[in-house]
């Protein structure tokens, strides 16, 4: 082999590995991305590989054309991890992404077509350089149109990696730019071996170079923990946030952490990150033993500092995936030390009390044991947007709570009165302006010398930007569980109907479990019989007064009149009207004018379309192309079903009819009675063929006609059989010697006589 062989194949072997290891690292933003590019760089190495071993110009050229398959994939995928490791992966949506891979499609179609318009390459040879054989090509203007959109995918990658690069903190930062490094060196090798230049002019090593690619991606997974940490995953609002803000996984080691702890630790974040948390809570070992094993919590802990005592309150929040797997925890310390110190001094003295208070950055109130508000610092004037100074005084605090939060005060208010206990929690509370602001609350009990309660002393803390930045999370995590249910939902729907084989079964099943995917009030299954359409099954028209017979045997529609049916047998796709109103194709009836919304989707078997999903709601513009794309994998699934359905039917009836077919021949075999015999088959045959009525004749030879022998009159009434000479029915069969079908005896004048 020669010796640039070993070196393409081993860079095959090692981006297929490293591509495995990207794969491992699944659900990671970027890791199928990556896992893609590498797929393609293997196949793309494995091509050039295999393209050294052969001297026949045809069997290059062919090779040659095969690395398509890998090189086609690098410039998009490259540009989808780019995205979704930069936070920006949400815009390539399902159709986006497809639209994405036109190109490359396009490309493997001119390529394996060259040789029909030559528009890829405009020339190919094989010269002898070097002790070796290779092609030439001269590159056609589809070849250069298709560098062009690679290049410009490629560049887009860059940008969005060095945006992340300038934006990101440290850690972030070098993994950028073991990416740039990386995705930076293939394109330099690439451009080279397209420029002709030498000595490149006959060897691509683009795909070696992916060995160097592919080292910098295994250093930077096990290294900076590529794959695992990205920018994405970082909120920069907790890093702007005062608090002290830790992430660590479920083996207790830093995966994030913001400016605040690291101040407070007085370590540098690099440091910290991929290291146990322990190891950098030696001074507090009380706090290690106590929360060691806990997942969560919510309490205030002390804290020796050098400067001295600290307060904090500490919350503890578990992190679990999708599937509810445990990844970690998210670690808030709080320090309160300010205000546990305000509480202190109230004890010592009223002037400082009041002194620290009206200096404190939190609002501060004191509330009368009846409600009133007796005092309040300035910044509770700017939390409130109050007009001035003294317009609280004399107020209730009741008028500035949401009355959403009320209860759950005043509840908290007796429990402190109760217990003497500190009272943290969230509530809403109302601006001078109306504006609700969420605060977070810390209640504690003021008592005279005789230990009786004079007042409330209440700390207020803005957690606007918090809650915003909650409900964002909160939002974001909802819609993936709801996506995961309906995934999980549409595949168990699709395992009950691909086990049940009995066609009416089936379809009493399809519009129940419809109804788990898809909201509907109404709901019904047609199928095509002609040129109309005919209701099936319906489901939730008996609340509308339609019951379901008339429902099923009433509604009749012709294909050509109701236009959403004819679009979906055009286009085989689903079909949304948003108002049903405003729809001139609408067919509109008395019994159903409470439908103003209607999805559709149409069912497809064999190959053709066989029928539809309806369903009606009440609202207008309910239904989105969410709804319809989900409807459209389960009319693609009722499809499927129904036609194995069918197909277990038609051999059902197949098999039965080869058991009745071999029963004839054992009673032909077996009796000797010929006329028993011939009584039987004739039963038997009218029972096999579903056939009302029969008659069985021989041929009388003295007599030239044909005579019954045997018959099957009809429940209903009796026919007479005459024996006829050279004409009807019957006699055509016997003088042809074939069997004749007869679809309406009426439409055959000249056979209407049965014999």
């Amino acid at each position: 082999f020669p010796p640039v062989f070993y070196l393409y194949f081993f860079t095959a072997i090692l981006a297929a590995v490293i591509a495995a290891i990207a794969w491992t690292r699944r659900p990671a933003a970027g890791a199928g991305a990556i896992t893609v590019v590498l797929i393609g760089c293997s196949i793309w190495a494995l091509g050039d590989a295999l393209e050294h071993l052969f001297i026949e110009f045809e069997i290059k050229q062919w090779i040659d054309l095969t690395s398509y398959f890998g090189i086609v994939l690098v410039p998009a995928g490259w540009l989808v991890f780019a995205a979704q490791y930069s936070g920006w992966g949400s815009i390539f949506t399902r159709r986006r992404m497809a639209l994405l891979w036109i190109e490359p499609v396009l490309v493997l179609i001119a390529a394996f077509t060259d040789p029909l318009h030559h528009w890829f390459y405009t020339f190919k040879s094989l010269t002898f350089e070097n002790g070796f054989y290779h092609l030439i090509l001269q590159e056609g203007p589809l070849f250069w149109v298709h560098t062009v959109y690679s290049y410009t995918l490629i560049i887009l990658a860059y940008l969005l990696l060095i945006r992340t690069m300038l934006q990101a903190p440290q850690i972030y930062r070098r993994q950028s730019i073991l990416l740039l490094i990386g995705g930076l060196v293939p394109g330099v090798s690439n451009l080279l071996y397209i420029a002709h230049i030498p000595p490149f002019a006959y060897l691509d090593v683009t795909p070696l170079s992916f060995m160097i690619t592919g080292i910098l991606v295994v250093f930077g997974v096990y290294r900076y923990r590529l794959l695992d940490l990205t920018p994405h995953g970082r909120d920069v609002l907790i890093e702007k946030m005062e608090d002290i803000v830790v992430v660590i996984d479920h083996f207790g080691r830093v995966v994030d952490i913001n400016q605040a702890a690291t101040s407070f630790l007085n370590i540098d974040r690099d440091q910290m990150i991929g290291h146990v948390l322990n190891e950098f809570l030696a001074p507090w070992p009380e706090l290690i033993a106590r929360f060691q094993e806990v997942k969560e919590a919510h309490t205030p802990i002390i804290m020796q500092r050098p400067e001295g005592v600290r307060y904090f309150d500490l919350r503890l929040n578990p992190i679990y995936t999708q599937d509810n797997t445990y990844m970690g925890r998210l670690i808030i310390l709080r320090d309160i030390t300010e205000i546990q110190t305000v509480q202190q001094a109230l004890a010592e003295s009223e002037s400082r009390y009041r002194s620290l208070i009206d200096t404190s950055p939190d609002p501060i109130l004191q509330i009368s044991v009846n409600g009133e508000i007796e005092f309040y610092n300035r910044a509770t004037v700017a939390l409130l947007d109050l007009p001035n100074s003294s317009e609280l005084i004399g107020r209730t605090a009741e008028e500035y709570i949401d009355e959403s939060s009320r209860d759950e005060t005043t509840q908290r208010t007796r429990q402190i009165r109760e217990d003497g206990r500190q009272q943290n929690f969230e509530i809403l509370i109302h601006a001078y302006n109306g504006h609700l602001i969420p605060v977070e609350i810390s209640i504690s009990l003021l008592k005279d010398a005789q230990e009786q309660p004079i007042s409330y002393v209440c700390v207020l803390r803005d957690i606007s930007e918090r809650r915003h930045a909650e409900n964002e999370i909160r939002r974001s995590a909802q819609a993936e569980h709801e996506q995961r249910e309906i995934s999980e939902t549409l595949r168990e729907i699709g395992v009950i109907l691909n086990t049940t084989l009995d066609v009416e079964t089936l379809l009493d099943h399809l519009l129940t479990q419809a109804a788990r995917v898809i909201p509907y009030d109404s709901g019904n299954i047609s199928f095509i019989r002609g040129r109309k359409v005919s209701i099936v099954r319906s489901y939730g028209y008996d609340k509308f007064n339609i019951s379901f017979t008339d429902a099923e045997n009433r509604f009749v529609f012709d294909i050509e009149e109701t236009r959403n049916f004819a679009e979906m047998i055009s286009s085989r796709e689903p079909f949304i009207i948003p108002d049903t109103s405003q729809y001139t194709g609408w067919v509109g009836l008395e019994e159903t004018s409470y439908i103003h919304s209607w999805l559709g989707a149409p069912i497809v078997a064999r190959d053709a379309v066989i029928g539809f999903f309806s369903l009606d709601k009440i609202e207008k513009d309910f239904y989105k192309p969410s709804h319809a794309q989900i409807l459209a994998y389960f009319a693609a699934q009722a499809g499927m079903a129904l036609q194995n359905a069918w197909l277990f039917d038609e051999t059902n009836q197949n098999l039965k009819r080869t058991i009745q077919l071999n029963q004839i021949l054992q009673k032909i075999g077996g009796s000797l009675d010929l006329n028993a015999l011939l009584n039987e088959v004739l039963q038997m045959s009218c029972t096999m063929l579903n056939a009302s009525a029969g008659m069985l004749a021989l041929y009388n030879s003295n007599l030239d006609f044909l005579e019954p022998i045997n018959k099957v009159q009809p429940a209903n009434g009796q026919l007479q059989w005459k024996p006829r000479i050279n004409s009807g029915v019957s006699w055509d069969v016997y003088r042809s010697g074939e069997p004749l079908l007869m679809t309406d005896l009426k439409d055959y004048s000249p056979y209407l006589a049965l014999i």
